[in-house]
């Protein structure tokens, strides 16, 4: 008895020094302010400022990260029927392009549409893909619009976005509210990461089956699905010089890589049948000092307000000219 008592004893002991140790490095990473969640370390490439993605964007174990306004949206949209679900990055989510369409089709058709636009920025396919499955399918749209392929190409932290999910919905995720948590999984990545190459968020294979998903799923749910090519007013030799190297790793590779993925889309589009709004091919046939330049801000990605114009016009036309699409409206 006395010898049970002994090791109950001993090990309680070895429990409680164990526990004590642990809530003394959580304690001192706190006061020291220690943070790595992998969403800030990824979404930087679109927002370089840490304390913005921190306020601005929660987790989200299966999308990465989310808006602060996400599920609002997403919640307030579900109350409705849907006519156009619009999804994307940065240049959807900031954009305001959906409502300028919305406003075209309505002025032409004589109808009020119900939109929702799901654009998150430093989204890639990846997100895209668990978005359709878990959020767009849900609402059931008439369209889904389906605009990606900057941050697919940027950089990633060695890791791929696929990785980085197994990462985010394993036990290190589930850990991600303890900064001891935190601690274990900089280490992990540490050692995980490719270090001899760079790695693309998500590569040409991957951008092309995660394009197919989206559109089988969008099918699935009675959904026309629209690709649409992700433009930008880059011209080759005058890139801007501040996406090197945290985006790219040689500059000259931009313009060519952005088109491969552009390629990707229209090859998609073909091989699954469903409507191409190639807006990449539209802005490029835009001239003059009023053309293709004054359409996007310094980084040569976001549209400015006459971008959004342009890029609205483009997808009305688009829609017009193309059965599926126009069939909803009439």
């Amino acid at each position: 008895m006395k010898s049970r008592r002994h090791t109950l004893l001993g090990a309680l002991t070895v429990v409680g020094t164990v526990l004590l140790t642990l809530a003394a490095g959580e304690l001192l990473l706190r006061v020291v302010d220690f943070r790595y969640e992998l969403r800030v370390h990824i979404i930087e490439s679109t927002a370089p400022e840490a304390e913005e993605v921190h306020r601005g964007y929660s987790i989200d174990p299966h999308l990465v990260w989310v808006d602060n306004g996400y599920y609002d949206r997403l919640n307030d949209a579900k109350t409705k029927r849907i006519d156009i679900a619009f999804m994307g990055d940065s240049c959807t989510q900031f954009g305001s392009y959906d409502r300028l369409l919305a406003a075209l089709i309505e002025a032409n058709t004589g109808g009020a549409l119900s939109i929702v636009k799901l654009g998150v920025a430093g989204w890639t396919t990846h997100q895209g893909m668990r978005q359709m499955e878990r959020d767009v399918a849900a609402l059931r749209p008439k369209i889904v619009t389906i605009c990606f392929g900057w941050n697919d190409h940027w950089l990633s932290i060695g890791l791929s976005d696929m990785e980085v999910e197994r990462i985010n919905r394993s036990v290190l995720g589930r850990m991600q509210w303890l900064r001891l948590g935190q601690l274990v999984t900089k280490a992990y990545v540490a050692l995980a990461r490719e270090k001899d190459r760079p790695v693309a968020r998500v590569d040409e294979r991957e951008f092309h089956d995660h394009l197919v998903d989206m559109v089988k799923e969008a099918k699935r749910i009675g959904a026309v699905p629209v690709l649409i090519t992700a433009p930008s007013s880059h011209v080759e030799g005058h890139e801007p010089a501040f996406l090197a190297g945290r985006w790219v790793a040689d500059l000259s590779d931009l313009v060519p890589t952005h088109r491969r993925y552009a390629d990707i889309v229209r090859q998609v589009a073909v091989q699954q049948g469903v409507v191409l709004c190639d807006l990449a091919a539209a802005f490029e046939s835009l001239e003059g000092g009023g053309g293709r330049g004054a359409c996007f801000y310094a980084d040569g990605i976001h549209y400015t307000e006459e971008g959004n114009i342009c890029a609205a016009r483009f997808l009305f036309d688009c829609f017009e000219n193309n059965e599926p699409t126009r069939s909803v409206f009439r």
